[in-house]
């Protein structure tokens, strides 16, 4: 059985300040909790950290705008990422993205 869902009748949740989010697939959506599709929406100057699991893959897209990329603790290099880019995270990493 299909599951739609409107990206319209999905609420924003307020993340901090200048960050929302829509859980537009979110666990319990699905008979399982394998995938995860969250729209978030930052203001300038924002900036939101991300924290992977271990078993984690995820797939961040800029769909307009552009982020800056820091990878704290690590010697991995920064990036400006636009909507040319994809950022693709596996396993246990953490990520600040500003805006």
């Amino acid at each position: 059985m299909p599951i739609i869902k409107k990206f319209s009748e999905t609420d924003y949740v307020d993340i901090k300040n200048g960050i929302r989010c829509k859980n537009i697939l979110s666990p319990g959506t699905l008979d399982d909790d394998r995938i995860i599709i969250d729209y978030y929406e930052m203001s300038s100057k924002s900036s939101l950290d991300f924290n992977n699991n271990e078993n984690d893959i995820t797939w961040i897209q800029v769909i307009s705008g552009r982020l800056d990329t820091y990878y704290p603790n690590t010697y991995i290099p920064g990036r400006r990422v636009d909507e040319s880019k994809i950022i693709f995270i596996k396993g246990s990493q953490n990520i600040s993205l500003d805006s």
